[in-house]
């Protein structure tokens, strides 16, 4: 079965990464800062509790041995042009969290983050709009072959081609010219084995592992800029079916594939943040450390303007599907049907002699 439709990523230690590096590549010209102790927001404030958190960390030193350090003991909260005021507790070390009880925030309304860390440094951002989510009209998907690029031991590249299964999605926008959509996905492959091949009748081994099989942030607009109200197609994500590149050998057979899509209404400040990450994410193949590359966004420090920050606070209207996406090679054809909330499945597990309670076995 040939298809027209060829693209090319890397798949170097495929089994864990599962295309999380893109293949193209171009030059990039980073900035490079050596301030010490520069604050990195990751803030996200949503309609829905549970996609919504700010974590905090300070970036190490450009050329510096040490990771990043979390930021604990801040005191962190979102304010609106509604005059809401929402209190975020922290649960972990540098992840900051919105409890039960707090307003959601409304479409129309402005909100603002505000951070003071423990050494009395004050930090806002600029206010950001929360808009009309983008509504999906619905989510299919095609077979075609992807060409991705492998490493031999000797270090010498190759292309191999792998029959894939690509998402899209139908968007209807009713927000405005000024918003885009970004989508984060999450898959879970579950696969079967015999406890012992030799024996008859033998016990089922049901196992599984989730992954993330984005490969740089994935956001309409991305490639022309234009705003839409009607968006047809559009490629969410992918993911191959070999069953060699998960790992997943001999006796063992993947049987399920489970897919969580997150989708996420951003403005337009966003969207220029989030082309910027991009930009690192293809360029040489890697990501730079945020503090040398000094990706700025719209975080201020206001006790000291002239401090440096980085990272960005979004506001944006989330929506999510998880799915059972089956894939029908010889009718080549995929099949979508709604199936249980990937957040509450483990990340990983297994189960013997019979299948977990959420494990898909018939449409």
């Amino acid at each position: 079965m040939k298809h027209n439709i060829r693209k090319t990523y890397p798949l170097a230690a495929f089994a864990l990464l599962i295309v999380l590096i893109s293949g193209c590549t171009e030059d990039y010209d980073v900035d490079i800062t050596t301030d010490a102790h520069v604050l990195v927001v990751d803030g996200a404030l949503t309609n829905d509790p549970e996609a919504t958190q700010i974590r905090l960390s300070y970036a190490s030193v450009y050329g510096a041995a040490t990771s990043s350090e979390q930021v604990t003991g801040a005191k962190v909260m979102v304010v609106g042009t509604n005059h809401d005021t929402l209190l975020f507790g922290e649960s972990a070390n540098g992840v900051f969290i919105l409890p039960a009880g707090n307003p959601l925030p409304e479409p129309g309304i402005n909100y603002q983050l505000c951070i003071k860390t423990s050494d009395d440094f004050e930090y806002r951002s600029d206010m950001q709009p929360m808009t009309t989510p983008v509504i999906v009209d619905s989510i299919h998907g095609k077979l075609e072959e992807i060409d991705f690029l492998r490493t031999r031991p000797n270090g010498s590249s190759y292309i191999e081609t792998e029959m894939c299964v690509t998402s899209l999605a139908d968007l209807k926008n009713t927000a405005g010219p000024d918003v885009q959509v970004r989508f984060k996905s999450t898959l879970l492959y579950g696969y079967t084995y015999p406890l012992d091949p030799n024996a008859s009748p033998t016990t089922t081994i049901y196992e599984w592992k989730k992954l993330d099989p984005d490969r740089v942030i994935n956001f309409t607009g991305s490639a022309n800029e234009v705003s839409f109200t009607t968006l047809s197609d559009y490629a969410v994500c992918s993911f191959p079916l070999n069953n060699y590149l998960y790992s997943v050998t001999g006796n063992e057979y993947i049987n399920i594939w489970l897919l969580k899509i997150r989708l996420f209404t951003i403005s337009h400040a966003a969207f220029d943040y989030y082309k910027k990450v991009n930009a690192q994410l293809t360029s040489s193949n890697r990501l730079f450390d945020p503090i040398a590359a000094g990706i700025e966004g719209n975080m201020t420090c206001t006790s000291d303007p002239s401090r440096q920050v980085l990272g960005f606070f979004e506001v944006s209207a989330y929506a999510e599907k998880s799915l059972w996406v089956k894939p029908l090679i010889t009718e080549n054809f995929v099949i979508y049907r709604s199936s249980y909330d990937l957040d509450s499945i483990p990340d990983e597990g297994k189960q013997e002699a019979s299948n977990p309670f959420w494990w898909p076995t018939s449409f």
